[in-house]
Parts: C-alpha cells; structure tokens; sequence
C-alpha cells in the first residue's frame, strides 16, 4: 500500500519536473527567438540608415559634381571668350602697326620727294636726317606687324636692319663692316620708338663723320656703353699719330649723340 502511494508521489513529481522543464525550455526558445527578432530588427534599422546616409552622400556628391561641372563649363566659356578677345585686340594692333608703318612709309617717300627739289645740300642732308628718322620708326612698326609677336620688339634684329639701312642709304657698304654687339632683349614700343631714334642719330653720326674725305674704315660697332648709354666706335688697325679729338689710344673713334632729353625720359621710363 505504502509501495503505492510512494509510487504515485514520484511520478507525480516526476511529470511536474518534467513540466516545468519543458515550460522553461520553451521559456528560453521564446527569449532565444524574440532576441533574435530585435538583432534583425537592429540590423534592418542599422541598413535602412546607412542606406538613407549613403542616399544623402551620394545626393550631396551629384550636386557637387553639378557645381564643379557647371564651374568648368563657366571657366571653358570665360577662357574662350578672353581668348577671342585677345585675338580681336591682336589683330587690331596689327592692323594699327601696319597702318602706322604704311603712313610713316608715305611720309618717308614725301621727304625723300621734297629732298629731290632742294639744291641747298644744308637744308638737303636735313630733310635726308628726318627721312631716316621716320623710317627708323616704320622699322620697328614693320616688324610688330611681320614678325608676329606684339608684345616687344627684338632690339637684336632691330638695330641690325638699322645699321644695315642707314649704312646702305650713305652707300657705305664697300666701306663699313658692322660689327653689332647688342643684348637679345624685348623692349615695348613706348621704349624702342626713342630708343631707335637715338641710335639712328649715333649711327648717322658715326658714319657721317668717322671717315671724313671718303676715308675707309675696316669695322665700325655700336655697343652698349658706359651707364647704359649706347656709343659707336671706329676701330682702325693702323694707329694714327694725330687723330685729332674724339681718338683714343689704338685708333679707335668714339662717337656719342645729343639727343631730346623727353627721348632719353622715355627710355628711363
């Protein structure tokens, strides 16, 4: 009888046990699954966030790319602009450079015309002088306009067609060799037009009155002399015993030229 009743408690026990291990498993199932239900929805939350950011990087990184797109395109449209502006500003100082080299032509061509007529050789060699000045301006005005660049004047190339001009205007050219010394330099016109003068004036000088009496003379040079003043030079390879003024040891000539000191104020900028 005891055998029995102790046997229904223990299996009664037992089932209770039982119950409530398969209650606390399904306890822990539950617990399992609704932890595993906030992770995904952490993740879900986690992705559609770093969706809406990238959504928003990526909106802010076309708007950027609009700006910085629409800037070139204003930057390409500004540059062709200024460089049509540049072209029509070009061509119209060239097209001034030419007109000016055409009048300072005609001027020189009315000079030379009027020097025909006049029998005083005073008044003559005047009238000669001025030509040779205009014509040392349209030099410089004519090469702007052939050589292409606007910007200066090659100083090198310029006195060398100066020299070579006014030597071929004195027919001088079986007399005097040139040997030109002068810095490869650009020089803007406002500088080259009074320069220019002021070298046609000392070579004009020096070929005037470095041979006096239809004398040779093997080299004459113009170089850069003392304080940046230009000087001209006759160099003989005799020595004379009375060269008379202006002659320094070695038979050398050095001539220099008055010039208008609004000239030289020019240059000195």
């Amino acid at each position: 009888m005891r055998d029995s009743i102790f046997s229904e408690e223990s299996s009664a026990r037992i089932a209770e046990m039982q119950e409530k291990y398969e209650s606390g498993k399904k306890d822990v199932l539950i617990a399992e699954g609704n932890a595993q239900l906030e992770r995904r929805a952490l993740t879900i939350k986690a992705i559609a966030v770093g969706a809406v950011l990238f959504l928003v990087a990526a909106l802010f990184a076309f708007r950027a790319y609009r700006v910085k797109r629409k800037g070139e395109a204003e930057v390409t449209r500004q540059k062709q602009v200024i460089e049509a502006q540049l072209k029509e500003k070009e061509l119209l100082l060239r097209e001034i450079h030419h007109r000016v080299k055409n009048n300072l032509q005609t001027v020189s061509s009315l000079l030379s015309i009027q020097g025909r007529g006049i029998t005083d050789e005073t008044a003559k060699q005047a009238v000669n002088d001025s030509r040779l000045r205009v014509k040392s301006m349209a030099l410089i005005h004519q090469d702007l306009y052939r050589e292409g660049d606007l910007t200066g004047v090659q100083m090198e190339d310029y006195v060398a067609k100066l020299a070579n001009g006014l030597v071929t205007s004195y027919s001088m050219s079986d007399r005097v060799q040139l040997d030109l010394r002068v810095h490869p330099i650009n020089l803007d016109v406002d500088t080259a037009v009074p320069l220019g003068l002021i070298l046609n004036e000392l070579i004009t000088n020096a070929l005037k009155y470095a041979w006096p009496e239809g004398r040779s003379g093997p080299v004459a040079g113009v170089h850069g002399g003392s304080k940046g003043r230009p000087t001209a030079r006759r160099r003989d390879r005799r020595r004379h015993r009375h060269e008379g003024p202006g002659t320094s040891r070695g038979g050398r000539h050095r001539f220099r030229t008055r010039h208008d000191p609004h000239l030289r104020q020019q240059i000195e900028g």
